[in-house]
């Protein structure tokens, strides 16, 4: 029986070890594009700040510039109750 378990963890623990080595990778993809787009911006003066700022509609811009929302979603939570 002990070994049932032993197994059963065992996968288990393989599982979320693959899921933590995805989310450092994508944290380190993360970084990396950011750095990128940083140097391309102040160091290498490539690119335009108001030019970064407009792709995608300016949707990834607002959802940094505005926190993502989390107080917005905080106040319609917690304190209006929806």
């Amino acid at each position: 029986m002990a070994g049932a378990h032993g197994a059963g963890h065992a996968a288990h623990h393989g599982e979320s070890l693959a899921v933590e080595w995805g989310f450092m990778a994508l944290s380190i993809v993360v970084a990396l594009t950011g750095i990128f787009v940083a140097s391309r911006m102040y160091l290498r003066k490539t690119w335009s700040p108001d030019w970064v700022s407009q792709l995608g509609n300016g949707v990834p811009y607002r959802w940094v510039y505005n926190k993502y929302y989390v107080d917005e979603l905080y106040q319609a939570v917690f304190v209006e109750g929806c």
